[in-house]
């Protein structure tokens, strides 16, 4: 009995140390925006595809080309990642700008607000971007869970309203 109660506090204790699946997602993606390099972030995302193609630049990404939920958008000059967009899950999006901004650690976060773009509609946003780590983030100034949906490396935080 005894070797039983052992191996479920092993299994219990592995299964609830584990980082969730986002997180290690925000510290790969961290990692292939400070590498630039889009051959890593197919290294840790073999799911990535060619979504679309421009002239100067293409979008590397899941889901489609309009709207990726996670989106590389590289050079074709220098083959180097210019901007990145990650949509957070639900899970993830609920808990809040306070829990991003401690899965991304920089000591240099700064709030921006954002005027709203549309007349009738009354929002109140809030740029949070941190420029050591090339990271912004947005939420409604009104929501009290301050959710956030997007993750943008390489964005100006004072333009990423839409």
């Amino acid at each position: 009995m005894r070797i039983y109660i052992f191996l479920f506090y092993i299994l219990y204790s592995c299964a609830y140390s584990s980082p969730p699946v986002q997180e290690t997602k925000l510290t790969k993606i961290q990692e292939v925006w400070d590498s630039k390099d889009p051959k890593l972030a197919l290294k840790y995302f073999p799911e990535i595809k060619k979504l679309s193609e421009e002239k100067d630049k293409y979008l590397l990404g899941i889901g489609k080309a309009g709207m990726p939920t996670f989106g590389i958008y590289v050079s074709k000059k220098d083959e180097k990642i210019q901007n990145i967009l990650f949509w957070l899950d639900v899970k993830e999006r609920n808990r809040g700008a306070d829990y991003l901004k401690t899965k991304l650690l920089a000591d240099d976060w700064k709030s921006i607000p954002i005027k709203s773009t549309s007349a009738h509609v009354i929002e109140k946003k809030i740029s949070h971007n941190s420029e050591k780590l090339g990271v912004s983030f947005i939420y409604d100034d009104y929501d009290p869970k301050k959710r956030v949906w997007i993750v943008y490396w390489g964005a100006d935080p004072a333009k990423i309203n839409f």
